[in-house]
């Protein structure tokens, strides 16, 4: 009898240390994939700054854009204003040629502004893409952590499920 309950204990101590061979080994995975969250955490932290200051940026664009437009909208009626002159005084004709060709220099040098600042918004535009997809990137490694964990769950469960019951006092 005093055999047969030693042998007992023994059985029951090494499905104990296999238990807790499994639990450390969840727990050492546990431990890797919160590094790994942390790590994914600063990743979109630094994202997240990344598109405020895109943000910033396109803000700054529209200013310069809604400025241009008040510009070229001033420019218009300079030009009006020009042709009625032209118009009316006939001797000044030389004069105020110069005068409509210094401003055609202004709206093409404005014009090229314009072009400069759809560059940018363009390029900002790639940046934010390249951001989203660097964010999917993260997302998907979430997900794949997620499973893992899942998995280990479902391992757990099934260890658990085939150790002997709990002996009864």
């Amino acid at each position: 009898m005093a055999a047969m309950a030693d042998r007992d204990v023994s059985e029951t101590r090494t499905a104990i240390r296999g238990i807790a061979a499994v639990q450390n080994a969840l727990r050492e995975t546990q431990l890797e994939q919160g590094r790994t969250l942390e790590q994914h955490s600063q990743v979109l932290a630094q994202h997240s700054q990344s598109l405020k200051s895109l943000a910033e940026v396109s803000g700054v664009l529209l200013a310069g854009q809604q400025h241009h437009g008040e510009i070229l909208a001033s420019l218009v009626v300079g030009m009006g204003s020009l042709e009625a002159r032209v118009g009316s005084v006939e001797a000044s004709v030389g004069s105020v040629e110069a005068r409509v060709g210094s401003v055609e220099a202004t709206v093409n040098s404005v014009a090229a502004s314009v072009g400069s600042v759809e560059a940018t918004v363009n390029s900002v535009e790639a940046s934010v893409g390249s951001v989203e997809a660097s964010v999917g990137s993260v997302e998907a490694t979430v997900n794949s952590v997620a499973a893992t964990v899942g998995r280990h769950d479902e391992l757990f469960a099934k260890i658990l499920d085939r150790l002997p019951p709990k002996p009864e006092n």
